[in-house]
């Protein structure tokens, strides 16, 4: 609502001079835009099944197990694995969380 608010004062003191066709599409657009963002804030605050919660810890877990030692067989050396292998994990853990 500010954006629209600045560019209307930017057309009432002639800064901007866009046809009305095409400010009203613009418009229509940041409108479309936050609505789209209030619908992914709801959708951000709604719980996770437990279930789902469960099946990933065991996941990420299970990676950060088995895959330093699946990266020790394929790379040359320790300081190789151990880097491959923390900065997977990392993100993983980092986007789960």
């Amino acid at each position: 609502q500010m954006i629209q608010q600045v560019v209307v004062d930017a057309i009432d003191t002639k800064v901007l001079s866009i046809a009305p066709p095409i400010l009203s599409r613009s418009f229509q657009e940041m409108g479309a835009g936050l609505l789209t963002y209030h619908e992914a804030k709801k959708l951000a605050c709604v719980p996770l099944p437990k279930a789902y919660l469960f099946f990933t810890a065991t996941i990420l877990t299970c990676e950060a197990l088995f895959v330093p030692w699946m990266l020790a067989m394929y790379t040359k050396g320790a300081f190789s694995a151990f880097f491959y292998t923390f900065s997977g994990v990392f993100l993983l853990w980092f986007l789960n969380f």
